[in-house]
């Protein structure tokens, strides 16, 4: 919920703000825009414009949203300071293993599992160059091949050096989800109370020690 220039509570949803986040931002994927980029009420002496400060410390770069977004008016776009740490609500999809043969009675239900399994990663990290705001339409595909085309791609060194860095970045982050989902109960199960053991509460005015003892 946002407040618009008349104090009005304006509700938008998540995918309305990465898909109206204006053509300055197009090249950014979802991943990269939820945790860079922070949404900003427009001061009421000043417009939502690139500026620069004359004094003290810099203003950051303002970024439009696009013209057909409920809050293109009261707020802007500023690139973080310090990157946030993304937390995901829904869990990545189990991977779809080795194909089996095309002729396998097997092959249409891992090719259903392979296309789900590639949606949710090209949503999450494949910039969608095209739409950045409500009147454009999306012609991508989010099947099994285009995520095999986005990873390909990723790794090509015909591009430039930025252009190489942030592909290498994408690759890691991605790396990193899905090993990340690796993780079994019994092990977080052990960082859970590795973590928590020596933790100190404070309870009126003197500290104690609390221990957990869990049978794992």
């Amino acid at each position: 919920m946002y407040k618009g220039n008349d104090n009005q509570l304006i509700p938008v949803p998540y995918p309305l703000l990465y898909r109206c986040r204006g053509e300055e931002l197009k090249n950014l994927n979802r991943y990269e825009y939820f945790s860079c980029v922070e949404i900003i009420r427009n001061k009421k002496d000043t417009a939502a414009t690139q500026h620069k400060s004359n004094a003290g410390r810099k203003e950051s770069t303002h970024y439009l949203f696009s013209e057909d977004f409920p809050l293109y008016d009261s707020h802007h776009q500023i690139i973080r300071s310090k990157q946030c740490t993304l937390k995901l609500y829904a869990n990545l999809p189990s991977p779809p293993g080795k194909p089996p043969s095309k002729d396998s009675p097997d092959y249409k239900q891992w090719k259903k599992k392979a296309n789900i399994y590639a949606k949710y990663l090209l949503i999450l990290f494949r910039a969608e160059q095209t739409l950045y705001n409500q009147s454009r339409s999306n012609h991508l595909k989010y099947d099994w091949e285009a995520f095999l085309q986005f990873v390909a791609d990723l790794r090509k060194e015909d591009k430039t050096r930025e252009q190489n860095l942030r592909s290498a970045c994408i690759l890691v982050e991605m790396s990193d989800l899905i090993t990340g989902t690796k993780t079994t109960f019994f092990k977080r199960m052990i960082l859970s109370h590795y973590r928590v053991r020596n933790r100190l509460y404070g309870q009126n005015n003197n500290r104690r020690k609390v221990l957990l003892n869990i049978d794992i």
